[in-house]
Parts: C-alpha cells; structure tokens; sequence
C-alpha cells in the first residue's frame, strides 16, 4: 500500500479544517446574541440585550396601565424611580409596580392601586417635578421612592451627571459585558458575513480593549471608601431631594418610603461583587470598595429622619447565593420577570409590616 504523500496529508488536513469550520459557522448560526455574547450591526459590536423592550405607554408616557380615578374607597400608591420601575424589559403585567399592586392586594378586603411614575435615566429630581406635576391629578396616599444608590446619586449632582454622560459616550467598556466596539478595533476581521470570524474578532477585540483599558466608570465610585468632596456634595443633593419628596408627599396627603433597589455585583456579596468588578476594570484593584456603603448611608439617612427604609439587596443576596435564582437579566443588569415579582413580593411584605397602607385611623 503506497504511503500518503506530503500533499495528500495537507490536502486532508485542509478538507477538515474546512469542515470544522463550517461546521462551527452552521453551529454558531443558532446561537442566540446573548450566547454569542454580542450583537453585530452596522460595523458595530455592542451588547446583546436578552429581551424586547416593551414600548407600551399609557396617556402619561409612564410603562403603565391608565390610572383610575381616584376614589375615596381605593388606597393609592405611587411608585416612582428609573429604569428599575418603568420596567420595559418586561410587559406591563410583569413590572415592579403591577406586581406591587397585585401582592398588596392579596388577603386584603380594601382595594390598594398602585400607579408607577418613572423613565430611564431620571434621578431624583426629574422624580419630584413629576410628583409636582401630577400629584394633585393622581391624589397619592403613599409615595415610595425605588432608589437605585449605582447611577442615582450622579444622576442628581450636575457636575458628576456630565462627567457620565460623556464617559458613556466614550469608553468601550461602561458595565461588566457591555463593550462597544467598532469593527476597526477587532483585528482579523476579514469575513463580516461570518459569524465565527465575529466571535473570534470580538474575543480578541475585548481581550485587547481589556489589557488596555484604566478606566474605571464612574457609578463605581459612589461605593469607594476614599469619598471625595465632590461625591460628597452629591450625596448632600441626594438627600435634599429625597426630604423635598417627603415633604412633597406629605402636602399631598400622603405618606413616604424610601426603597433601594439590587444591583447585579451587590447579590453576589460584598466580596465576591468587587471580585466580578475587578475583573472586569482591573485599576479598581488599587482602591477600598464597600458594595454595602451606600445602603448604609441611605440607612443612617432615614433613621434620622424618620423615613420607613428597606434594603432590598440582603434578601436578594439570599435568594442568589443559597437559592440560585436569577434575579437580574444577564448582560444588562435590570431586574428580570423574576426579579421584578420578587422586589414587589418583599416592598409589599414592608409596607404592611409598617402599616403603611392604612390609612390614619384605620384598624
């Protein structure tokens, strides 16, 4: 039997790295963005979103049912806050606030409504002109501020808001696994029909990006131990505004609560979080970080003022690291349908533990 020649041996190494190419080509093909771990468009790498946002408003622009009219026999709460309470990476029936409503209203024989005031990217500010605006209309019995301590208190001191804004607008690498890349900064990038030559590209984009990138983002730094005047200044903001919407609630006729909402790094504990971060922003390796600061601040807050405070991040905690659930969507950080259910599950169990959702005199 004649022994294979050089160029039959390369021959049939190059007919089976064929087809094992296209064979991880035809397999890749199925795979969703989240798996892929980005999406592809426009000579743009950028992150891949796991749902569809539900761009369902109701009359005041709010991802909402329509309010009712208030009446004297219903118990209304508003629920205001960002991107955590509009909700739109889940349907309205899915959302913090009917979810809310529908665990209020259980084993209870007086109705409760809860009607949601909220948009991407408002702080507290942007919260207080819209109760201005239409809290007489809406006639609230309880306001609840969902506080999300990550972006909200640069959200409500100007000069750190400008610092994100253009920071987003420039760094590739905004939260662990959002990267946006351009295709120019993914090297052997020479099929762009391909899928397999985008995964390898992306891979090597990001592991480059990674290495090169000393930038820390900025919401970060609102769990440094090392507080500065001007994230100092932020919180004296962040206060103020949180005691105007108390006072606010409280010339509507209405009661107040604070909540602070979960964040993804948070549930994994205060350690293990910063190890996530660290991995992905290797500079913050050189600094003190407390994923529990700003709980604890806010804490401090409302005991002084009297403020009903809850915590959501300690239960979460619980029901990630001993229980497994997944309470975030991955790769975006927002609460899931699971999340959303479970945060209107423990505020509901809050506010009755209260006694927020009766009124003065009411047995």
């Amino acid at each position: 039997m004649r022994r294979p020649t050089l160029a039959n041996k390369l021959l049939l190494a190059a007919i089976s790295l064929a087809i094992g190419l296209g064979a991880g080509e035809l397999w890749l093909r199925t795979r969703s963005t989240v798996e892929l771990g980005f999406d592809y468009r426009d000579g743009q790498f950028l992150r891949a979103v796991p749902f569809a946002r539900d761009l369902t408003s109701n009359s005041f622009g709010f991802h909402d049912v329509e309010p009712s009219p208030k009446t004297p026999d219903v118990f209304r709460v508003l629920l205001v806050g960002d991107s955590y309470v509009a909700s739109r990476s889940v349907s309205i029936p899915q959302s913090v606030g009917r979810r809310l409503e529908f665990h209020l209203n259980k084993n209870r024989d007086s109705a409760v409504d809860v009607t949601s005031v909220a948009m991407e990217g408002w702080g507290q500010g942007q919260e207080l002109a819209a109760i201005k605006r239409l809290g007489a209309r809406l006639a609230p019995d309880l306001v609840v501020t969902l506080f999300l301590s990550l972006n909200d208190v640069r959200n409500n001191y100007p000069p750190l808001q400008a610092k994100g804004t253009e920071q987003l607008r420039r760094m590739k690498h905004f939260r662990p696994g959002w990267w946006r890349l351009h295709k120019s900064d993914a090297p052997l990038f020479w099929l762009e029909s391909s899928v397999l030559n985008r995964v390898l590209s992306h891979r090597l984009a990001v592991w480059l990006s990674g290495r090169s990138d000393r930038e820390i983002p900025i919401d970060y730094f609102v769990y440094s131990e090392q507080v500065d005047p001007e994230w100092q200044r932020a919180w004296q903001e962040t206060k103020r505004l949180l005691l105007e919407t108390r006072q606010l609630a409280r010339s509507l006729g209405a009661v107040y609560a604070l909540v602070s909402a979960s964040t993804p790094q948070g549930v994994l504990g205060p350690d293990q979080g910063v190890e996530r971060l660290v991995e992905s922003y290797p500079a913050m390796r050189e600094l003190p970080w407390d994923l529990e600061r700003a709980d604890h601040e806010l804490g401090r807050f409302s005991q002084e003022h009297g403020i009903p405070f809850l915590a959501l991040e300690p239960a979460f905690r619980r029901l990630t690291r001993e229980q497994g659930v997944e309470l975030h969507w991955q790769l975006d950080g927002h609460w899931n349908i699971e999340g959303n259910d479970r945060a209107a599950d423990l505020i509901a169990a809050f506010l009755r533990t209260e006694g927020l959702t009766l009124r003065p005199g009411t047995p």
